[in-house]
Order: C-alpha cells, then sequence, then structure tokens
C-alpha cells in the first residue's frame, strides 16, 4: 500500500544510500542515526563495507533500534523508501569505445534515482554530499520527518541530473553515428 502524504510530514524509516563519491557519510549516518529512530539503511556492494564500519561505530553511541541491510533489486521495489542518499560517477570517457562507455554507465543508479524521484510524495531525494548537512537540519528541526515542500523540491535536482546524463549519452550516439557514416 502507498503512503502517500501531501500535506504533511513522513517519518524516515527506510533509507537507501547508494553512492559513487563517500564524502560526508560519516556525519550523514550519525544524523540518521540520531534523528530518525528505528531506520533501516539498505546499501549495496561499493558503499557496503564504508557504511558497516561508520555504522558500527554510531551505533554504539546510539541506542535506538537501526538496522543496516544489503540492498537488492527486490528490496528496491518491496519496501517503502522514505530517503534516498544517491550520486552518480562521472558520465564515462567520450572517447572510448561504444561498448565501454555503456558499461560504465550505472544503469541501476540511474534508473534507481529516476524510480525515486518520481515518487517524491512519500520519498526524499538527496543527491549531493553538499545536501548532507541541510538533510540532517531538517530531520532534526522535524523530529526524523520530512516535508512535503521539501520532497518535492528534492526531485528536482535529481530530474536534471537524469536530463544531462540522458543528454551527454545522447551526444555520444550521434557523435558516433556521424563518425562512422
Amino acid at each position: 500500500m502507498e503512503k502517500e502524504n501531501t500535506d504533511g510530514l513522513i517519518a524516515v524509516k527506510k533509507v537507501v544510500i547508494s553512492v559513487a563519491n563517500e564524502s560526508n557519510l560519516q556525519p550523514l549516518i550519525e544524523g540518521l542515526l540520531k534523528y530518525c529512530p528505528g531506520v533501516v539503511i539498505f546499501t549495496r556492494d561499493g558503499n557496503f563495507a564504508t557504511i558497516e564500519k561508520i555504522f558500527k561505530a554510531s551505533k554504539k553511541e546510539n541506542t535506538g533500534e537501526v538496522q543496516l541491510q544489503y540492498l537488492t533489486y527486490r528490496d528496491a521495489e518491496a519496501h517503502d523508501i522514505d530517503l534516498v542518499i544517491i550520486n552518480l560517477n562521472k558520465f564515462p570517457d567520450l572517447n572510448l569505445p561504444a561498448q565501454a562507455v555503456m558499461d560504465g554507465v550505472e544503469s541501476f543508479r540511474f534508473q534507481f534515482l529516476f524510480a525515486m524521484a518520481q515518487r517524491f510524495r512519500h520519498t526524499m531525494v538527496v543527491t549531493s554530499p553538499d545536501r548532507y548537512e541541510w538533510l540532517i537540519n531538517k530531520l532534526q528541526d522535524n523530529g526524523g520527518y520530512m516535508e512535503y515542500k521539501d520532497r518535492l523540491n528534492g526531485s528536482l535536482e535529481p530530474f536534471r541530473i537524469i536530463a544531462e546524463y540522458s543528454a551527454q549519452i545522447l551526444h555520444y550516439f550521434q557523435r558516433k553515428s556521424m563518425i562512422t557514416k
């Protein structure tokens, strides 16, 4: 059942962290543990060890029930995710062969970013480590909840990133098709 709340606050209980840039993860995770009681953090391969280390150290200082879980594709679809922390690697070098470029495109993060940005009514998306402090301040001010206006505004950046990334892919293939003619 979809939990939609366009008039008020949604508690941050389930968080996905899937980032290429691991800057500022420690204060982010410490803030989530402090201001979001009972939070479950889902993550994937590349981030699991880093987050687990921060999580274990931070959990000692935070007494609430919290969990860290490995994220699978089914988890992403099955859970009502309240907050997504996600960022992509830079677009691959355009001088590489086509297959190497496509191998460098982060399809899981790209598709997940798009899917979660569409769910702004009940999911907050943060795409930059520069926004983590703002996010933690909001969670502190709102007692672990996110406001609708912040979720709506938070969807703008993911769609900008998606548009730019898609434009880079299009530009790459347009350039390739001109070369091969």
